[in-house]
């Protein structure tokens, strides 16, 4: 009897000890992993570091040169054209499971179509510029191993980096995330000295993902004088991009920074691991130069504020890391303790001298809004995806208000927006179903005699919508841009088939010329003759899909009826072939 109570009390034991062990490497493991974090997922990545060169033309960025009786008012790149493309930019690390890999991958170009465009949205909002047209490829020995076109992503999470008050874009810092898509490798399966592309390869083509991309630009020079003007510096990581992910932004966990010398900085809880981007996070004297930090520590914030230190909790940060891991950080927990704790505590980041520089919010809360840059004609509707989370997981039931604020840059007298009320129509707030997720749905309205007359010529209104949870925290900023719908165009609702005169259209095409004097090299718009001869040409960039690269206006600031009206107009000219301009590289 003594024995089989023995024996009962040792498979007793057996079991208790099973599952703990399950507890703590699968049951903590399920409730850490949430959502899959894009790039920062324990997944392969690629990281890169290089340059960047582009031309943003800067006369549209005042409402005043829309008026053809005002005097232009010069900017720093006039003759820009909005050329967006990398420059010497190469592979300089690879990762899998958080773990830093030899992979033959290092060292391998990665380059960008030369065609891309980087646009702004509105002289009002020039904070979320966009990219047009991107195809992103990895070369191997001048082999194209990996290409893709990255979907269009608005820059995000803009700051000032450098502390050294140099005037000019020099010392800003921001973002853009997006996915790649109509991924293709031109030669099948990826060399087996690069077990992550091998890995990247299987997940897009087995598994059917696309790819998560995340890009940093900064020490962008508009210093005309400057032998760097018009480039800058870029970073950024590749990673996979799961189902059922936002595209523009980690769905999991952020840190907000505590002094103006940090920035937001996503992490994700994968198990026993925590992974955070701080790529954008860290301030430096100088452009270029090393962070005003050399070393983080991450702990977990205390219900009474105190500050419980993570074991192995430090890891150091510098210039050499940023370009090599692109300052992504992979730390392992050492205790099922500190996993638990993770799951309801917020992270915090301490300098070296213990300041509290970076905090995830006291309730862990997050939101954000996909897809917030929006452009609509009359009658046309938009469907933005809001989500919330509490310490990564979602939030079922969140109420969410929505509200016009002002434009995000600094007031004038001429910066007139979200009137009138009636040209767009959105909730007034949206609830959360059970994935955290809300559709905001929203429907442009007219603008007609309404639009003040600042805008009249630019022909469009933007109204910036703020979305707030219910403690005030803000959740989103949505940029939307609504085009004058006119009396002919609301009439008809067809293309316009009446003869339409040079003169009608004149104003329109001349805008062009006033705007971006650098296209005069390809075709002088204020000119009928040159007009009329490169009629073809011009009805085909202007007919190309809008998100296509060479799309023009490359400002894409134009109303359905003017554009049908200079169609209208170019199709009663004698047709030639069209001839697609040839760019000029620097």
């Amino acid at each position: 009897r003594m024995e089989r109570r023995k024996r009962e009390g040792v498979v007793l034991w057996s079991v208790v000890v099973w599952l703990w062990v399950w507890w703590c490497c699968c049951g903590l493991w399920y409730n850490a992993v949430g959502v899959d974090g894009s790039y920062l997922s324990s997944g392969p990545r690629v990281h890169f570091f290089g340059g960047f060169y582009s031309n943003p033309g800067t006369l549209n960025n005042y409402l005043n040169n829309y008026n053809p009786a005002n005097p232009i008012i010069p900017y720093w790149d006039p003759e820009g054209i909005n050329y967006f493309y990398f420059q010497n930019t190469l592979a300089t690390g690879a990762t899998y499971n958080g773990k830093a890999m030899t992979d033959c991958v290092v060292g391998a170009q990665i380059q960008t179509s030369t065609s891309a465009k980087i646009v702004d949205i509105d002289p009002d909002q020039q904070f979320v510029s966009e990219l047009y047209g991107l195809t992103i490829t990895i070369q191997l020995n001048d082999t194209v191993i990996m290409s893709g076109n990255v979907a269009v992503t608005a820059l995000d999470n803009l700051w000032l980096r450098v502390l050294d008050g140099i005037p000019g874009d020099i010392e800003r810092s921001g973002t853009w995330q997006s996915i790649i898509t109509d991924i293709t490798w031109p030669n099948g399966t990826p060399p087996a000295c690069s077990p992550v592309l091998q890995h990247l390869y299987t997940s897009t083509t087995a598994s059917h993902h696309t790819l998560s991309l995340k890009m940093v630009a900064d020490t962008y020079d508009n210093n005309v004088t400057s032998p760097a003007f018009e480039t800058g510096r870029i970073a950024g990581v590749i990673g996979i991009n799961y189902p059922n992910e936002p595209d523009q932004y980690v769905a999991g966990r952020y840190l907000q920074a505590k002094s103006a010398n940090y920035s937001t900085a996503p992490f994700i809880v994968n198990g026993w691991n925590i992974s955070i981007d701080l790529s954008n996070s860290l301030a430096s004297l100088k452009p270029a130069s090393e962070f005003i930090v050399t070393s983080l520590y991450a702990g977990l914030l205390n219900s009474d504020g105190s500050v419980y230190r993570i074991k192995g909790g430090r890891f150091p940060v510098s210039l050499a890391l940023y370009r090599n891991s692109t300052l992504v950080v992979d730390l392992a927990v050492k205790t099922p303790e500190e996993v638990e704790m993770l799951q309801s505590q917020p992270l915090v980041l301490l300098d070296p001298r213990g300041n509290v520089v970076l905090a995830e919010d006291a309730r862990g809360l997050y939101s954000y809004v996909d897809y917030r840059v929006i452009r609509l004609e009359e009658g046309m509707a938009s469907t933005p995806v809001l989500s919330v989370l509490r310490f990564g997981q979602p939030v079922p039931g969140a109420n969410v208000s929505l509200a016009l604020v002002h434009s995000p840059m600094k007031a004038r007298p001429d910066r007139v927006n979200n009137v009138p009320a009636s040209g767009l129509w959105f909730p007034s707030n949206v609830t959360t179903d059970h994935r955290g997720y809300a559709t905001i749905n929203m429907k442009a309205g007219l603008l007609g005699d309404a639009l003040p007359d600042c805008r009249k010529y630019i022909d469009s209104q933007i109204y910036f919508v703020r979305a707030t949870l219910t403690d005030g925290s803000p959740a989103g900023l949505i940029n939307v841009l609504v085009f004058n719908a006119h009396k002919e165009k609301q009439q008809q609702h067809a293309p316009i088939v009446r003869d339409v005169s040079w003169t009608e259209v004149y104003p329109y095409f001349d805008l062009y010329t006033r705007l971006f004097p650098g296209m005069s090299i390809y075709v002088n718009l204020s000119d009928k003759a040159e007009v009329d001869s490169n009629a073809a040409s011009i009805i085909y960039v202007m007919d190309l899909p809008f998100n296509d690269p060479g799309y023009m206006p490359v400002s894409r600031d134009l109303s359905a009826y003017r554009k049908e009206l200079m169609i209208a107009y170019l199709k009663q000219q004698p047709q030639r072939q069209p001839q697609q301009p040839q760019q000029q590289q620097r």
